[in-house]
């Protein structure tokens, strides 16, 4: 895909707890399989805290099947930035 390409989905959820802390859950990869029960693995490719070009490689159980990635950011906005 593209740079500037959307991943091709959007998800939606509510979650009765403060923008800011569901923004430090979602942005923490450790913890990452907590909230992604297909995760395997995940393997961080630069040093954090994660900022625009942050990589990392993480591999997801697609039924039988284990698929890898390299997500990297490409933009980043936390809730208390305009």
């Amino acid at each position: 895909m593209p740079r500037d390409s959307p991943a091709g989905f959007i998800e939606c959820e509510w979650i009765a707890r403060s923008p800011s802390d569901v923004f430090r859950a979602a942005t923490d990869l450790v913890h990452a399989h907590e909230w992604m029960p297909d995760l395997v693995d995940i393997e961080p490719l630069d040093e954090e805290p994660l900022h625009v070009g942050y990589r990392w490689r993480e591999t997801r159980k697609l039924g039988r099947r284990h698929a890898t990635s390299t997500i990297e950011i490409v933009e980043l906005h936390g809730p208390d930035q305009g």
